[in-house]
């Protein structure tokens, strides 16, 4: 259990290093880091794939050119006999054998080494088709993440709009009551006209005193 925390932790630092846009416990960026990972693996494995070919190489040069030294050893041998020279056919003898030799010790080792080499060329095909089909997962599982997320915030988004009431209460109570204070304001106004109206009709009406006083003395004066 505490060494696949620490597994996690490392994975999780590992992954802010080499992407400093991740953020912790993001799906998309671990799955990154695992494809970044099984790729630094495949890395190495392939510089030691390398090496044995190049070993298995090496050795089948060898193993050519003792069977070449072989076949030339032989000639010269003929050669030597023909010549009635047994002293430089031996050593040419010598030298072939020892040639023969050197070629079947290379070959043993190539029939041991090759297919060691083949597995390995094997296994490593294999690793760069689980890291292609890594990627393609983790390119995949970065959008899914990441679609996630948006839906998640379009949704918290959505869920808090709309939410507050809208009370209309209070702001109607304060329409009424300036419309009331406005219509009471023009019945003052209203009230102020009539009332000047008023005078002026009764100012028309009343007659002035002295043509109340004239009309009398002409009543009084006139005969009976």
């Amino acid at each position: 259990m505490a060494i696949s925390i620490v597994k996690r932790i490392t994975r999780l630092f590992k992954s802010s290093t080499n992407d400093v846009l991740d953020k912790i416990e993001d799906p998309g960026a671990l799955a990154r880091q695992m494809v970044r990972e099984l790729a630094t693996e495949i890395a190495k494995y392939e510089e030691a794939v390398a090496s044995i070919l190049g070993d298995q190489i090496l050795l089948v040069k060898k193993s050519d050119a003792a069977k070449h030294e072989l076949a030339e050893w032989n000639k010269k041998a003929e050669l030597a006999i023909r010549a009635g020279r047994d002293d430089l056919a031996t050593e040419a003898l010598e030298r072939a054998s020892r040639a023969e030799t050197n070629s079947a010790v290379f070959d043993k080792s190539l029939s041991i080494l090759s297919p060691k080499a083949n597995a390995l060329k094997s296994k490593l095909m294999e690793l760069r088709k689980k890291k292609d089909n890594a990627d393609n997962e983790a390119q995949l599982l970065d959008a899914r993440a990441k679609a996630a997320n948006a839906t998640s915030k379009a949704a918290r988004i959505l869920g808090g709009v709309g939410n507050n009431p809208v009370d209309f209460d209070s702001v109607r109570q304060r329409v009424d009551k300036i419309e009331a204070g406005a219509e009471a304001l023009q019945e003052i106004a209203e009230d102020g006209n009539f009332k000047q109206i008023d005078l002026e009709l009764s100012n028309l009406s009343v007659t002035p005193v002295a043509d109340r006083l004239a009309a009398l003395k002409a009543k009084v004066q006139t005969p009976v």
